[in-house]
């Protein structure tokens, strides 16, 4: 796997409340290793940078050593049990780690209320491991996935209007015109609980995956942002034409986004 990300303060923000991480192993041992994660903080003056640099530090420092040690195999397994423990460990691994880092940017808050009373943040980590995507998933942040020209979003917008539409009460494509298309329902750091979405997803050579903020996928639309990683020649690319994507239709937002592409092992 190759990648390139980027964060910016945007147009209209006095500070930068998006935290991004690409980590990719320098030595794996022939195996397709990685970890992608995009955090958008909120709470406060100062507080959502501190937050969602909390979260990115608190899974980077849980998540980076474990992907450069060989995880521990049965020997006698074949390789459909073997692949579905590794499958069982890291997702339990991820999910681990993102409620731990709820609870470190709660306590926090408890520590610092007169500065950070609503402190909290997004949370979307992507877990590379050969053949296998492990998503963890708290907030509005995105993740995509393109394959062969086709844009899929492989996570669900846990917010006031998201609920909405997943119980059809609301139509997809009227949803950001609604006012109360910002209020999240579920982030880090709010609660001393935090319910993590894991998903499952398989990958393969030549996908592209995409992690932002909404400062991303809210100023460039699903059919743009499909084009962009379609024609990009590289990852470095990709951001640096939805950045400027972002900017030109207002940079309302800050902007943060880490794009993956899937090589042959």
């Amino acid at each position: 796997m190759i990648g390139a990300s980027l964060t910016h303060i945007g147009l209209r923000k006095e500070n930068n409340e998006d935290a991004i991480m690409l980590h990719i192993p320098q030595s794996t041992n022939g195996a397709r290793l990685g970890i992608l994660m995009i955090a958008d903080g909120i709470g406060g003056h100062l507080a959502g940078e501190v937050a969602s640099q909390l979260a990115i530090d608190t899974v980077h420092d849980s998540l980076a050593e474990v992907l450069e040690t060989p995880l521990t195999e049965v020997s006698d397994a074949t390789p459909e049990v073997k692949e579905a423990l590794q499958k069982d460990r890291l997702a339990a691994l991820l999910k681990q780690t993102i409620e731990k880092a709820n609870r470190t940017i709660y306590d926090y808050a408890q520590q610092h209320w007169d500065q950070a009373s609503n402190l909290g943040t997004t949370a979307t980590c992507g877990l590379v491991y050969n053949e296998l995507l492990i998503i963890g998933h708290v907030g509005d942040s995105r993740a995509y996935r393109l394959r062969q020209g086709e844009l899929e979003q492989l996570t669900e917008d846990h917010t006031f209007v998201g609920e909405m539409v997943r119980h059809g009460q609301f139509s997809s494509e009227a949803f950001y015109d609604h006012p109360k298309r910002h209020v999240i329902i579920r982030a880090l750091g709010q609660k001393p609980e935090v319910q993590v979405d894991i998903k499952y997803f398989h990958i393969q050579p030549g996908d592209r995956l995409l992690f932002c903020t909404d400062g991303v996928w809210e100023m460039v639309r699903d059919e743009h942002i499909k084009d962009i990683l379609s024609v990009s020649a590289s990852p470095q690319e990709a951001v640096e034409s939805l950045f400027s994507s972002a900017m030109e239709a207002g940079g309302v937002d800050n902007i943060g986004v880490v794009v993956g592409e899937i090589h042959d092992r």
